[in-house]
């Protein structure tokens, strides 16, 4: 009973520090992915556009100079200094939408800061995977090799045949190309991780799955970028709509005629154009869209997790079936230990360890499958 006790708690205490190394590598990605600036950056330019645009023109200087056709008059001369601008109303609504955009930049940075640390440790799970893959296909694969050896030494002592030695050979060869094949596929996950950018420390000593599922966002990326733009162009069609309205110019002018200099004011009215307005139905029509998409988006996230969460359920059950069936983990040892002694030919060998391997690799896919989900193991 103290043994029993004593491996429960040493393997509670393994899962445990594997959890606790998981974690510590997903939150070393977190902090080193520039992935969050480039979008943080994209808002604060989209920011800075606004502001510059809401900036009054520069002035303009108009100088014009006249001279007469007969003899005996002055010459005339004028200077006229403008300034020109918008519908006041138009700087009030680029204002609110630098503002609303500022809080959208913050909030979308937010939800793909969440859905990116689901990535990078969806990445990490299945890499632990395929070093468990490894491991197992590793154990098979030398299990084959000894006995590839002892037929050898059968052959030669007539108590194999040609044909026993090719069948073993041919079946090590097929362990080892799915083992290259997980070679391939772990270098390819570890490097993927962090999307390239590095390798973060202590990701090697990951081996053993986490005991926590993954935390899965609610908001999809479709759904977050959807959210965005019907945002973005719903401020565009607020900014759009005031520009229907008339601009304005005021200016100073100067003429000297006759020998007599004259100051005055100049004010300008600039009525909108009918493209103005097309303008503005065009980003209405942009918005609308926008908003539809989102609508499109939530609704198929929506049924993603309602068929995720009956999938873990049903999974679940089928993980607690094969756990049961697998409650001896030397079953490669105890094959390869009745085939030296005897008790099961060859191809009775192979079959039974390709019984094996497959429901192993099964249960590791299953158990990958219900991490990946949300579920807990």
């Amino acid at each position: 009973m103290k043994k029993i006790l004593s491996i429960a708690l040493f393997c509670a205490a393994s899962a445990s520090a594997q959890t606790a190394e998981f974690d510590r590598v997903v939150n070393q990605v977190m902090d080193s992915l520039t992935n969050l600036t480039t979008i943080s950056r994209g808002f604060q330019s989209e920011v800075m556009a606004l502001e510059a645009d809401n900036q009054l023109s520069g002035p303009e200087v108009g100088f014009e100079y006249k001279w007469p056709q007969q003899r005996g008059v002055e010459n005339r001369w004028g200077i006229e200094l403008s300034q020109e601008f918008e519908w006041p109303g138009i700087y009030g609504a680029r204002r609110r939408a630098a503002s609303e955009l500022r809080e959208l930049g913050a909030n979308s940075v937010e939800l793909n800061r969440q859905w990116l640390r689901y990535e990078v440790s969806d990445r990490l799970l299945q890499l632990i995977e395929v070093r468990q893959r490894l491991e197992l296909l590793r154990e098979a694969g030398k299990n084959l090799e000894q006995v590839s050896q002892k037929l050898t030494v059968m052959l030669e002592r007539g108590q194999a045949t040609v044909l026993d030695v090719r069948k073993a050979e041919f079946e090590l060869l097929a362990v080892k190309e799915k083992i290259a094949s997980a070679e391939a596929e772990c270098n390819r996950l570890r490097g993927s991780v962090t999307f390239g950018q590095f390798i973060p420390e202590g990701i090697d000593l990951l081996t053993d799955f986490p005991a926590h599922g993954l935390e899965i966002p609610q908001d999809s990326p479709a759904e977050i970028d959807a959210a965005a733009d019907a945002v973005r162009s719903n401020l565009q069609s607020q900014v759009e709509r005031m520009k229907r309205l008339p601009s304005f110019s005021v200016g100073y002018v100067h003429d000297f005629e006759e020998g007599i200099h004259f100051n005055g004011l100049s004010v300008g009215v600039k009525l909108p154009d009918f493209g103005s307005r097309k303008s503005a139905k065009a980003a209405d029509l942009e918005a609308e869209t926008a908003q539809m998409k989102r609508e499109e988006a939530r609704a198929e996230r929506n049924s993603e997790i309602a068929a995720n969460i009956a999938e873990a359920h049903r999974l679940t059950s089928l993980l607690a079936e094969y756990n049961k069936a697998l409650g001896q983990s030397d079953y490669l040892r105890l094959l390869q230990k009745s085939f030296d002694a005897g008790q099961i030919t060859l191809t009775q060998y192979l079959l039974d360890q390709n019984w094996y391997l497959t429901t192993r690799l099964d249960h590791l896919a299953l158990r990958l499958r219900l991490l990946r989900l949300g579920t807990s193991l």
